[in-house]
């Protein structure tokens, strides 16, 4: 494989043309793990049964596997929102589907949150909204 600095966006990797991130370069937005989808919101009415749980499906764009972790960082509120049934999740290995659920707070609102990936040496966030409506 070989580089060529004015070519930034397209290579040649096994006579096929790549991302960088595919052929194991880079080190831009596209290169690391990703997420889908990119964002969470859920949705409920204040007394009613909390929402089921989405899933957030964590790759590497490179294809590669590697250990990852997730953490939840909270922007308003605390202690609503799960992955995996927990505060925190963690693996060996990519890729991986999670299951991402709240714990109904006491009064209607809006909370915000993220679900912080990591893992080979990168990170990134997925939003999570929470609204309860009255």
């Amino acid at each position: 494989m070989t580089w060529n600095p004015s070519r930034r966006t397209r290579l040649m990797c096994s006579g096929l043309a790549l991302s960088l991130a595919a052929c194991g370069g880079g080190g831009g937005p596209s290169a690391g793990s990703s997420a889908s989808p990119k964002s969470l919101a859920f949705l409920q009415s204040s007394g009613a049964q909390p929402p089921a749980a989405q899933m957030l499906d964590i790759s590497d764009a490179g294809h590669e596997s590697h250990p990852w972790g997730a953490s939840i960082v909270y922007q308003s509120g605390g202690g609503w929102l799960n992955i995996a049934g927990a505060a925190s999740a963690s693996g060996a290995t990519l890729p991986v589907s999670l299951a991402i659920s709240v714990n109904p707070p006491a009064a209607p609102g809006t909370w915000n949150a993220t679900v912080r990936v990591t893992g080979d040496g990168r990170s990134f966030d997925i939003p999570v909204s929470y609204t309860v409506k009255p």
